[in-house]
């Protein structure tokens, strides 16, 4: 890999120490290799398995991640803050999570990324062009982030109640008629410059952020609305014709499944040997194990 064209791979993870070592070891191979653990979880069996491997970075501060919340991005910010602090002009920042796992050989990845030089990859549509489901994960306020955060059960039950009928209220979220929404997977590939401008926007624009945090999973339109109303979106994978709801069409370097619930076997050899993508998910120690076995021995 051209020395000029170095990788980071950035990594939300929250459960499968051992899947987790795994893939950090692999990835080492191509690049560094950045870690967020979940805010809630326990460190002390991923600290074990990963202190053996001193290229991993795990980063802080840890947020407590929540489903379709705007801490999701907010865990991706700082991997991105973390990489471009420890190096200012990666080729390729890569996002991944833990439940990821590379399809092609580390000289693979870097020729590919390598020979994709200022490219940024990151796929979406015009969420206009659904204004009855993605304009209204934008148009109204829901209530994914928790107000406690503590042990309590009976407090953590009326948390979720409470913040279910704040959302069943309805209210509305004023988005500026000058920024056109954009949505796609939140698993990319950008370059440094755009990191570089995706944090100087925000540290210039404050009230961005603020109109996403209580929009329904803006890790699937934060960075793609940024990108695709800037300069990027000219060396973007980027605008794609509508063809209906579903992450997984706008998946960029990874091999998604539909349904964005299914956990890859080795039952699933021929879909995944099919495969032109870099990377596969959803992939773990329980479930994948042979899979992934045979993914080392035969495909990198």
């Amino acid at each position: 890999m051209p020395s000029d064209h170095r990788l980071a791979f950035l990594i939300m993870a929250h459960t499968d120490p051992q899947h987790l070592s795994r893939l950090t070891s692999v990835l080492a191979a191509s690049g560094d290799v950045f870690v967020h653990l979940d805010g809630k979880v326990g460190t002390d069996a991923f600290h074990e398995r990963l202190s053996r491997q001193p290229e991993v970075h795990i980063v802080e501060p840890r947020v407590p991640v929540a489903w379709a919340g705007i801490s999701q991005v907010d865990a991706s910010l700082t991997l991105i803050r973390s990489a471009i602090a420890h190096y200012t002009d990666y080729g390729h920042l890569i996002l991944l999570s833990g439940s990821c796992y590379p399809l092609k050989s580390p000289t693979e990845i870097e020729k590919f990324l390598g020979s994709h030089r200022g490219r940024e990859f990151i796929r979406y549509i015009d969420m206009r062009e659904s204004p009855e489901h993605y304009m209204r994960q934008i148009n109204r306020k829901w209530f994914k982030e928790p107000f406690y955060r503590g042990k309590s059960g009976l407090m953590t039950f009326a948390d979720k109640a409470f913040r279910k009928s704040l959302t069943n209220l309805g209210l509305a979220n004023h988005w500026p008629r000058n920024l056109v929404p954009y949505f796609g997977s939140n698993w990319w590939a950008i370059t440094s410059n755009c990191a570089r401008y995706i944090l100087r926007y925000l540290r210039d624009n404050p009230e961005y952020y603020s109109i996403n945090k209580q929009t329904f999973s803006p890790d699937e339109h934060f960075f793609h609305t940024l990108i695709g109303n800037s300069r990027f979106h000219a060396n973007a994978t980027g605008l794609q014709p509508y063809q209906g709801r579903g992450t997984w069409r706008m998946a960029n370097l990874h091999m998604i499944h539909p349904s964005l619930q299914k956990w890859y076997t080795l039952a699933d050899w021929k879909e995944v040997t099919g495969s032109d993508k870099l990377f596969i998910r959803k992939v773990g120690t329980e479930e994948s194990s042979a899979l992934l076995d045979r993914i080392d021995m035969q495909l990198r």
